[in-house]
């Protein structure tokens, strides 16, 4: 006599494995625009644009699309304190623009901090606020050359 086959919710023919096709069909593409809520666009507008050297493409009464090197968002006037995002600007020389930004009158938290170190791999962030509180950091991804064992 044959055992009955017991099918949970992990092996049930249900939830089948998806086949390499169907992997393929739906995948998701690269982030084309997000916003951060601001109290006074204008007082926004010119920290991005004075502090951050981002480029302003469009304005009206209500909001500001950005560009920042192929990347838009859009800086948004609302009153409400809603979720905040954090924006993560991507730097060459992370020591270099946080000494120019800190200049500029920008306050950090921090110094940048190593925050990953993985063989090869290093990441550095610095998190500071924009005018409206809104969270933003440096962040700098530095390939690390190992040394070689030389006999």
């Amino acid at each position: 006599m044959e055992a009955q086959k017991n099918f949970g919710p992990i092996n049930s023919y249900v939830f089948q494995k998806k086949t390499m096709p169907e992997k393929i069909r739906f995948s998701l593409g690269e982030i084309g625009d997000f916003e951060l809520k601001v109290k006074n666009l204008k007082t926004a507008i010119t920290f991005y644009q004075d502090k951050l050297e981002i480029t302003v493409l469009d304005v009206n009464s209500k909001s500001a699309v950005c560009d920042c090197f192929g990347t838009r968002f859009m800086l948004t006037k609302s009153d409400k304190q809603g979720a905040r995002s954090v924006l993560y600007l991507k730097v060459d020389d992370i020591q270099t623009t946080y000494t120019t930004l800190k200049e500029r009158g920008v306050q950090f938290y921090d110094f940048p901090q190593s925050v990953v170190t993985i063989p090869g791999y290093r990441l550095w962030l610095a998190f500071f606020h924009d005018v409206d509180d809104n969270l933003l950091s440096l962040m700098s991804e530095n390939m690390v050359l190992e040394k070689a064992n030389v006999i």
